[in-house]
């Protein structure tokens, strides 16, 4: 395995905006980008490159892992944006670093609602110059698909309740969507209401996407921490190779 550490996708030398890269032995891989959890208050790059990297390169995919700016100091959408920011840094290197180009988006808790939020709503790629149809894929792991509940708090509103608004995933859907693979994976004893939730995006996408492209899988486990850990490796591996 070798590793590309603190890569600034923005050019502006802030640690929030900088991103791990970790690559097979080999060439022509394809590449999974994979978004840290932590509600958008804690987490960082090394949670995601513990669980995946050396999972990921000896079957042959690089694992790219970015940071970026969270609560307090930052505020929705500031970490979209970000988000958009390293998937676009990651399309324009990722032949350089020996990739075939098939570059995938995802990633855990909040982490996936950032993955669920760009495949759904344009606005953030196109302001970072992102061609929506250069991304092979997205997978989310445990996304809240309703408004986010720390986004909710940080605006003053009680994070327990259930919402959909602009900040909501599922507000997006709609005819005429882009449509792209996506599997939704999540766990039974996952955070309240997170199963339904999925379950329902995932019932409100077959609606508007084609359903050959549509999965979800559902793990033993609490939120993101799956009874078997290779399970959860195996489906993010298993979706790569299908796509």
């Amino acid at each position: 395995m070798k590793s590309l550490l603190n890569l600034d996708y923005t050019g502006r030398g802030v640690p929030e905006q900088m991103l791990d890269v970790f690559l097979p032995e080999t060439e022509g891989f394809d590449t999974v980008i994979c978004f840290h959890g932590g509600g958008f208050q804690k987490g960082d790059k090394g949670q995601v490159q513990m669980q995946f990297a050396e999972a990921f390169t000896n079957a042959g995919v690089a694992l790219v892992s970015p940071e970026y700016r969270m609560m307090p100091e930052s505020h929705y959408p500031d970490f979209l944006y970000d988000a958009a920011r390293a998937v676009r840094y990651t399309l324009d290197h990722v032949k350089e670093w020996g990739g075939s180009g098939k570059v995938f988006v995802s990633g855990q808790s909040a982490g996936a609602y950032l993955t669920m939020m760009l495949y759904l709503n344009d606005r953030y790629y196109q302001s970072a110059g992102v061609d929506p149809e250069a991304v092979a894929g997205y997978f989310s792991e445990s996304s809240q698909q309703l408004a986010h509940f720390n986004i909710m708090n940080d605006r003053g509103l009680d994070g327990r309740l259930e919402r959909i608004d602009e900040t909501a995933p599922i507000f997006y859907v709609r005819e005429g969507m882009r449509e792209k693979p996506l599997c939704l994976l999540f766990y039974t004893q996952d955070m309240p209401c997170r199963p339904e939730e999925n379950r329902l995006m995932y019932a409100s996408l077959k609606r508007f996407v084609r359903e050959e492209l549509l999965s979800w899988v559902q793990l033993e486990g609490r939120h993101c921490y799956p009874d078997h850990m290779e399970e959860r490796v195996e489906a993010y591996l298993d979706f790569v190779k299908k796509y």
